[in-house]
């Protein structure tokens, strides 16, 4: 009889587990994620432009070995449901933060930010810098980008890039997608009123082998990235600056272990921090 109860609290126990794919509720609205692991500090993924969360497939587990990760489809992409129309920086770290207290996570977060997802990553730490314990840009959009671009390139090239924001939309993009879009010059020119906190530890992640672009026009547009995210580490010498040589835009598909590196690097320098407060 005994025996048999013991079974059963197992069974119980087992079935009480939250799967690691699920679906929350916020506000109403279905929102999926990606919750693997145990321990502190969370490590969050945010993915780029139009991306979904197993865009991380490569690197999550691997990071959840050693500590609990999360990673999200943003309302109104992948498997989400929208909450708001409103796609600006305000709203998407504000929808980033009500996901973190949903699933009861413990702050400070290490961010782990790809392309676009660098903007809502740097911008939560402008909101929150208390809630961060580190962050990782992967091949992370720079808010000079267009502006160097038109500097570099002159005026029919600049002609030509802004036609891009016009014509180079896919028209089967679905609506959240198409939003992003909407929103992505008045983000652009927010992320430039703020810098990077010298307090938080940062790593950016550049992709050294991006093909180049079928746009005569955008050539050497990978270059100038690379400038730029060397400006950052100029300006700010505080990041740690890595080159991902063997990577296009998608380091964490490219070179996953090189990414899953960086981010244990500042897990366990904040785990370091923690002990040494004790």
């Amino acid at each position: 009889m005994r025996s048999s109860i013991v079974i059963l609290l197992l069974i119980s126990i087992a079935c009480s587990k939250k799967p690691e794919d699920r679906f929350i509720d916020i506000r109403g609205r279905r929102q999926h994620l990606i919750d693997m692991g145990e321990g502190i500090p969370v490590v969050v993924f945010v993915n780029g432009f139009g991306d979904r969360a197993r865009t991380w497939m490569h690197v999550q587990p691997k990071v959840a070995k050693l500590t609990r990760t999360i990673s999200y489809d943003r309302p109104g992409l992948g498997e989400s449901e929208a909450l708001s129309a409103n796609r600006s920086l305000d709203t998407l770290v504000f929808e980033l933060n009500q996901i973190l207290q949903h699933e009861n996570a413990e702050a400070p977060y290490v961010l782990v930010g790809h392309s676009m997802g660098g903007h809502i990553v740097r911008y939560f730490s402008h909101l929150h810098p208390d809630k961060v314990a580190g962050i990782v840009l992967v091949d992370a959009t720079v808010e000079y980008m267009e502006d160097e671009f038109k500097r570099l390139k002159g005026p029919d090239d600049a002609r030509k890039y802004d036609s891009l924001k016009v014509y180079g939309r896919d028209p089967n993009w679905p609506e959240g997608i198409r939003s992003e879009a909407d929103y992505f010059e008045e983000n652009n020119n927010k992320i430039k009123s703020i810098g990077f906190a010298r307090h938080i530890p940062t790593t950016v992640i550049t992709g050294m082998n991006m093909p180049e672009s079928s746009f005569s026009f955008m050539k050497g547009v990978n270059d100038i990235k690379v400038t730029l995210h060397q400006r950052w580490v100029s300006e700010y010498p505080h990041i740690r600056h890595v080159f991902a040589n063997a990577s296009g835009h998608f380091v964490q598909h490219d070179e996953p272990q090189l990414v899953v590196d960086e981010i244990l690097a500042i897990v366990e320098r904040h785990r370091q921090v923690l002990r040494n407060k004790r």
